[in-house]
């Protein structure tokens, strides 16, 4: 016979090789019979039933998920060799199912189990030894799933099964489902106490349907009976009740109730900590939970202090170089960094990884530090370090099996973040959308490192020119934050990209509020000098300016200057953003000297901070070699602008738009300097390349197709102007998401409509000059 046939054999013979284990002892199966060696055993059957074997003993050992891989491939084949009520295949079945249903997989115990009692139904097997075992377990599954109907069915028929004499007449088994089939709605005795638990297990059905259905006042009150019932039962320190309280305080954070929140964090920390000890594992859970309320609340001093009360007791219990302390580290650290002390957070976590370097390198716990120490790097100004650090820990981490992907996804996030210092827009956009793929939408636990996604999505789609798009995501994020973490470092930052995407959409009123919003809320969480709000103060005057408020933008820009130089001392990128601003402002003041000073000292700090190759750096040095020419200095500029076209073309090739744009500075700027003919053949090359590769409308686009209709007409041939100024008419009226005029102030959409209607009127005269008629002078 074949091998199959083989295995079928040996298997009706139940236990020939090992004892079959009994999968659910613990609830009282019926344990396998004693029966003697079979002589010969085929070499596959004997693997089959030493993974059997393998697997049992494992689940008994409550060692869940290594039980799975030995127990499923076993079930697979008894489940094809095997018939119904072999015992070896029910046991690996149960075994299986309990593993599950303790990894809370419970649709997939499920399936196994109703999958083996529709088949001993089917053959007739109701007399199998485990018949009735399998249906108990079966509306067990069903039941922690919440699956209520189709479990009072297993319950029933587990009952009927126990209530067969061949099954001892076991009414003290149907006893143990009164609960299952009240749930399903029979009709049964229950004591009192069953019928508590039964109306726990419906509020906690009725709580989970109000948080689901954003049902807060249904959900208080769900809280509120089985904290009723909980506290009764357990006693108000209990596990238990303490745990659900944490939920209590997550579901009124989510409402933005930060308050109730925090006081409820920290009310159930400090009763753990009172009834179990600061470094048992429960209350370090709670702690935990605390500081990341404290810190979406703003007030982390508090929090600061219990995690310091907490150290020596977890060295002492667990040892200084523990996961525990390693945890407790890493908490501190996420709060130095939320209140923008990056320094003390990055010491923190580096003597805390020094004392934890026994620890697997891959351990979730030593992961996530390495990652937060990562992180801070770009924002203490050593963002390609960081960038490299990022790349590397997730490369190493790779797809392997149970790596937490929070924790990787906070590595991504940050990663995209440095990228983004980097000029790298496309790859951050990628890694971003990989982030925001792991997250739903509607995954709570998640929501605030979803925003923070969402907010760098903003500026990358708002680095592509995708205006409406990059407002609507930071729009997104700042409605989640403002909810979850209202007075935190993460709404700060998603306030001020906000701000600084409504400036890109010329919304500059709206801008200017949400900013001094911002840099209000600054000041009184981090404080008046922390080095953010110069960040903050720099979009600020931005949109102050671009509204017509010139003194006001001058003052804030100032204010922004010394700030940033005073934190960070110049050669940081923080410094040189500051500077290049105030060189601008300089610059359309027609204060050339000064502006000249200031755009030195922008280059200087971003070469210094982000190398010669980074693109604030090369935009700073654009702006320096324009202003240079404006000054007068046309030599050094022609040399400057030289240089920077070189370089460009070797490293970005001559059809890249960086390219176009900086031929379009130099034509536009140096036109007695160049060759004959140079500075429109620099023209047309940035018009060819914006045709091919921006959009219609966008701004870059259409300055360079304005540049070459200039050209023309300053070279007499206005007819091929013409057509030129009117396609630029047209396309400035119709842009896209960013051209909406406000009612205070000449905004800068308004300004391009008035050049390019003011260009197309003069281009049309030239081309047709009027005729007077007689005796009627020429207007």
């Amino acid at each position: 016979m074949g091998t199959g046939r083989k295995i079928e054999a040996a298997v009706w013979a139940a236990a020939l090789l090992l004892a079959a284990g009994n999968a659910w002892a613990q609830d009282g199966a019926p344990a396998a019979e004693a029966v003697e060696p079979a002589p010969a055993i085929d070499p596959e059957v004997e693997r089959i039933l030493g993974l059997a074997q393998q697997g049992m003993e494992l689940e008994r050992a409550g060692r869940y998920a290594e039980a799975l891989p030995p127990l499923g491939e076993a079930y697979q084949a008894l489940a094809r060799q095997a018939p119904p009520q072999n015992r070896w295949r029910l046991n690996t079945a149960l075994s299986l199912a309990n593993s599950l249903d303790r990894l809370r997989r419970r649709r997939e115990a499920a399936s196994i189990l109703a999958h083996e009692n529709q088949a001993l139904i089917e053959a007739g097997q109701d007399a199998a030894t485990d018949a009735p075992y399998v249906a108990y377990a079966l509306a067990r599954v069903l039941n922690n799933d919440n699956r209520f109907e189709e479990a009072g069915a297993a319950a029933q028929r587990a009952c009927d099964l126990y209530a067969r004499p061949e099954h001892g007449a076991n009414t003290e088994r149907c006893r143990q489902l009164d609960m299952v089939r009240a749930e399903a709605g029979m009709a049964v005795d229950l004591t009192p106490e069953q019928a508590a638990e039964v109306q726990a297990r419906r509020d906690l059905r009725d709580l989970t349907r109000a948080m689901d259905g954003r049902d807060p006042d249904a959900a208080e009150a769900a809280f509120a009976r089985l904290l009723a019932w909980y506290e009764a039962t357990e006693g108000a320190q209990a596990p238990l009740s303490l745990e659900l309280r944490g939920l209590r305080a997550e579901w009124r954070q989510g409402l933005g109730r930060i308050d109730e929140a925090l006081a409820e964090a920290a009310d159930i920390h400090a009763l753990s900590a009172q009834a179990r000890g600061e470094a048992d594992p429960g209350t370090l859970s709670l702690l935990q939970a605390y500081t990341r309320t404290a810190l979406a609340a703003g007030q982390t001093d508090d929090a600061f202090a219990r995690l310091e009360a907490a150290r020596p007791a977890v060295a002492q219990a667990k040892g200084s170089g523990s996961v525990e302390a390693l945890r407790l580290a890493t908490w501190r650290a996420d709060l130095l960094q939320g209140v923008g002390r990056y320094d003390e957070a990055a010491g923190v976590l580096e003597t805390a990884l020094a004392a934890a370097s026994d620890l697997s390198v891959a351990d979730p716990d030593r992961l996530g530090a390495r990652i937060s120490q990562a992180a801070l790097l770009p924002l203490r100004g050593r963002h390609r370090e960081g960038v490299e650090a990022l790349i590397a820990l997730l490369d190493e981490q790779g797809d392997t099996e149970g790596v937490d992907q929070t924790r990787l996804n906070q590595a991504r996030i940050a990663l995209a973040e440095g990228l983004l210092i980097d000029g790298r827009v496309d790859e951050a956009d990628q890694i971003l959308d990989s982030a925001l793929q792991a997250w739903p939408a509607d995954a709570r636990k998640t929501m605030q490192s979803r925003a923070v996604a969402l907010m760098l999505m903003s500026m990358v789609r708002r680095q592509q020119s995708r205006i409406p798009a990059a407002l609507d995501l930071a729009r997104q994020a700042d409605a989640i934050l403002a909810t979850r973490a209202p007075t935190s470092l993460m709404r700060i930052r998603a306030m001020r990209v906000l701000g600084s995407t409504l400036v890109a959409a010329e919304r500059y009123g709206e801008a200017g509020e949400v900013l001094r919003d911002t840099a209000a809320l600054e000041a009184r969480i981090l404080g008046e000098d922390h080095p953010e709000i110069a960040t903050t103060l720099l979009a600020l005057a931005e949109a102050q300016y671009e509204a017509g408020a010139v003194e006001a933008s001058s003052a804030t820009l100032t204010r922004a200057v010394l700030q940033a130089e005073r934190q960070f001392g110049r050669g940081h990128m923080f410094v040189g953003s500051a500077y290049n601003q105030a060189a601008l402002l300089a610059w359309r003041a027609d204060q050339m000297q000064e502006a000249g000073r200031l755009i030195d000292i922008a280059v200087d700090s971003y070469a210094a901070s982000l190398g010669a190759e980074n693109p604030q750096t090369v935009r700073a040095r654009v702006n320096q070699a324009a202003i240079m020419a404006e000054s007068g200095r046309r030599a050094e500029a022609a040399a400057a602008y030289q240089t920077l076209l070189d370089s460009r073309i070797e490293r970005l090739g001559r059809d890249h738009p960086q390219v176009a744009g900086l031929m379009y500075n130099i034509a536009a700027q140096m036109q007695p300097e160049l060759a004959a003919g140079e500075a429109e053949d620099m023209l047309r090359h940035a018009v060819a390349v914006g045709r091919a590769q921006l959009q219609p409308g966008d701004p870059d686009r259409m300055l360079w197709e304005s540049g070459l209709a200039r050209q023309l007409l300053a070279t007499g041939r206005p007819a091929e102007a013409l057509p030129l100024y009117r396609a630029l008419g047209r396309e400035a009226v119709a842009r896209p998401g960013r051209l909406s005029v406000e009612a205070v102030g000449v905004t800068e959409s308004q300004r391009l409509r008035g050049m390019f209607r003011a260009q197309v009127i003069a281009a049309w005269r030239v081309a047709h000059p009027p005729v007077a008629e007689p005796g009627r002078p020429l207007a």
